[in-house]
This record gives C-alpha cells, sequence and structure tokens, in this order.
C-alpha cells in the first residue's frame, strides 16, 4: 500500500479531511466524475467502512449529473460491471471536436455524440468508477494487451515494495514485453523471484 493512501485512510477514519475528488480532461470541459465531500464519510460496519475506504484511495467517482459514463469493450458495446474497457462520456460538458481537424475529431467522436476517453477503467456496482490506465499506453505482447497499471498495483500490493512503474520494451518476438521497475522499502530486500511469485499468486 502506498503512504499517500495510508496517510488518506488516517485521515479519512479520523475525520480530518474532507474534500471532491474530481476527474475529466480537457476534451470534457474539465470535470466528468467525482468523489464529493459525503463520499468522505466513512461509517457503517468494518466492512462498509473498509468498502468506502478502498473506493475512496482508488475510484474517480461517479458522474455528474449532466454527464452520461459508460464502459465499452474494442466494438464500442457496453461493458457489465467490474469488466475493463474504454471510459466514453457524453453530455453537454463533452467537446463536439477538435477545432479546424475534422479528421482527429473524427477519431475520437462516435456517431452518436460519445466521446472516446482514451481512458481504460470499469465501472462497479454502484456507479463508481476505477482507472485502469491509457489505452495508448497498453503493452501488446504477442496480440495480448497488458495494462501496466494493473502489473504496477500487483507489485504495490507486495508489503516490501515502496514504488513500481511497469513499461513495455521493444522485443523482436513478442512485439513488446512488460519490463518492472521496482524499489523496495528502506531496510528490505526482495528477490525479483520473490516478487514474481507473489505477481502471480
Amino acid at each position: 500500500m502506498l503512504n499517500l493512501e495510508l496517510r488518506l485512510r488516517d485521515s479519512l477514519e479520523r475525520g480530518v479531511v474532507r474534500f471532491i475528488n474530481a476527474f475529466g480532461q480537457t476534451e470534457t470541459a474539465s470535470t466528468i466524475t467525482t468523489l464529493g465531500p459525503e463520499d468522505h464519510i466513512i461509517e457503517g460496519t468494518d466492512a462498509e467502512k473498509e468498502k468506502k475506504l478502498k473506493r475512496l484511495t482508488s475510484s474517480i467517482g461517479r458522474p455528474l449529473a449532466d454527464v452520461e459514463v459508460k464502459i465499452v469493450d474494442d466494438k464500442g458495446d457496453a461493458l457489465h460491471p467490474n469488466q475493463i474497457g474504454e471510459i466514453y462520456a457524453k453530455g453537454p460538458r463533452t467537446m463536439k471536436g477538435y477545432w479546424g481537424d475534422e479528421e482527429k475529431s473524427a477519431q475520437v467522436i462516435t456517431g452518436d455524440g460519445w466521446l472516446k476517453t482514451g481512458d481504460k477503467g470499469w465501472m462497479d456496482e454502484d456507479g463508481y468508477i476505477y482507472l485502469a490506465g491509457r489505452s495508448d499506453d497498453m503493452i501488446i505482447r504477442g496480440g495480448e494487451n497488458i495494462s501496466p497499471e494493473e502489473v504496477e498495483n500487483a507489485l504495490h500490493s507486495h508489503p516490501k515494495i515502496d514504488e513500481a512503474a511497469v513499461i513495455g520494451v521493444p522485443d523482436p518476438d513478442w512485439g513488446q514485453e512488460p519490463r518492472a521497475i521496482v524499489v523496495v522499502k528502506n531496510g528490505e530486500e526482495a528477490s525479483e523471484e520473490e516478487i514474481m511469485a507473489h505477481c502471480r499468486s
């Protein structure tokens, strides 16, 4: 677990902080999803508190009232909750296109007005959205898509790892191979074999 996540959890559990987490991009006139102050109130059973804390430390929130958001597969078909796909957005906050560039606009705006954000993610059963990286960051190994963020999350779950980053490097046989850059916590040691075994489990 990252130091930031630990600090955030501590502050939220003690009721020290109330804030708004907003997500969007230039093409969406900024915000399309938020975690509002009401999302930062930690109450209920231990299981409910843990679910809320996990959501607060990893979700980008729910769509604003005037924005529609859906998660789609490579064909543009809507996915079920907890399935990873591309995040599409629609509404008055999304752009109509890039000024003077109809070709580029046609690549990111569907015929029925949905903006392809280029972000990968999933939506849970309660409508909260989680990021899983960028479409253009995807590592393609032998035709298989590998999300760097998913691998990084697996690495960050190792108790001895402080920081981790995953990149794709060229490979003559597979096209790309994922490579991880890992920093262990002060005073800790972890072998490559130990880390690989943890990620496979």
